[in-house]
């Protein structure tokens, strides 16, 4: 696999805390309210993946490896979930903070690296960390997703906008944007190349499009009958496409295939629903908001199924699928015991003062 370059700089770097592992998979550390717990579904049933008290999994390939990120010492920082350890990936040299968004079958994985308060698109590959760089003049990257050919896509931001980017073969290609358009995001690719993601008018109030990029061609998916707008999040090897549609002002998670744009549809009493990934066997997965409350969520052979989430959650996501059907993503909200009401109260000030996790520049496939 070829490496990209960043515009003069050395793209192998140390890594700090690189390979460093964590604990076992699968343990126990997810008991704090408030705090996201990486989850893998394999069936209905769900898993703590461990490694971390406040971790989420974005990415999983067909061996089983599942990448994200999860505090540790204090910091948000890009794990990898793999044969039964938890591993820290680190990040790029002086970085604040590191997450890990895609991997393929050959174990690299794509994602950024937060140094001086700027998102700075990052790779991890056979025990490097390699600074992906921007299309010329970034100030901001990220790197959300790659193909098992080792092409990468994401955004930079450049000149007030996010730029759909793809790194491939030595290069950083900006895809482009349609005529009108200001701003928009690569979100995922497949093995033949082709990306979707989503385009707006402006960065701020600007309504999102669905949007596929092949071939040097710049589609326009559309959506569900009355949508507004909407945003893709997933492709499969086939071709199908997976996202949202946006209808009076509400998200239905949809699927583009052979021509057609299909409503998914949500869990029964589900107010909106959104879907984040495809496998190539067109296995879907995502979540529905019922009662208020996010629900993982997987569409397979006409029914739509309630994965549900980690006992005393109450809320989850599903956020990517493999081929063999493991599914990976959060739970959230644990409801704590009355009697642990007072001691919650007295930290409220403290985590009002410092958020309960960093917020993040670049787009991610689950804060859409």
């Amino acid at each position: 696999m070829s490496h990209w370059k960043s515009f003069g700089l050395a793209i192998f770097v140390a890594a700090y805390g690189l390979g460093e592992t964590l604990g076992s998979a699968h343990a126990a550390e997810c008991t704090s309210p408030f705090q996201l717990c990486a989850t893998e579904w394999n069936g209905i049933t769900a898993m703590s993946l461990g490694g971390s008290s406040d971790s989420f999994a974005d990415g999983i390939n067909d061996a089983g490896q599942i990448v994200g990120a999860g505090t540790v010492s204090g910091s948000e920082t890009a794990l990898e979930w793999s044969g039964g350890s938890v591993i820290n990936l680190g990040g790029l040299p002086g970085s604040q903070l590191s997450e890990a968004d895609g991997i393929n079958n050959a174990g690299h994985a794509v994602g950024f690296s937060t140094v001086g308060g700027a998102d700075v698109a990052t790779e991890w590959s056979g025990g490097s960390i390699i600074n992906l760089g921007g299309l010329p003049g970034f100030t901001l990257s990220v790197a959300i997703d790659i193909n098992n050919s080792g092409e990468a896509v994401g955004d930079s931001f450049v000149g007030g906008g996010d730029h759909p980017t793809e790194w491939s073969g030595g290069s950083i290609i900006d895809l482009g944007l349609p005529p009108g358009f200001s701003t928009g995001d690569a979100i995922a690719i497949n093995d033949s190349g082709q990306v979707v993601g989503d385009v707006q008018k402006s960065l701020v109030g600007g309504v999102p499009r669905a949007t596929e990029w092949s071939g040097g061609t710049i589609i326009n998916l559309g959506g569900l009958p009355g949508s507004t707008g909407g945003a893709a999040e997933g492709i499969n090897d086939v071709g199908q496409a997976v996202g949202l549609s946006i209808v009076g002002g509400v998200d239905v998670a949809t699927e583009w295939s052979n021509g057609s744009v299909i409503d998914l549809g949500g869990l029964p009493g589900a107010t909106s629903s959104v879907a984040n990934g495809i496998n190539d066997t067109g296995q879907i997965v995502g979540f529905s908001i019922v009662g208020g409350a996010d629900v993982a969520t997987e569409w397979s052979g006409g029914s739509v199924i309630n994965l549900g989430g980690l006992p005393s959650f109450t809320t989850s996501e599903a956020a990517s699928i493999n081929s063999a059907g493991q599914v990976v993503g959060f739970s959230d909200g644990l409801v704590p015991e009355p009697s642990t009401w007072m001691m919650m109260l007295a930290g409220f000030a403290g985590l009002a003062l410092v958020g309960y996790r960093p917020e993040k520049s670049g787009p991610r496939k689950l804060a859409r």
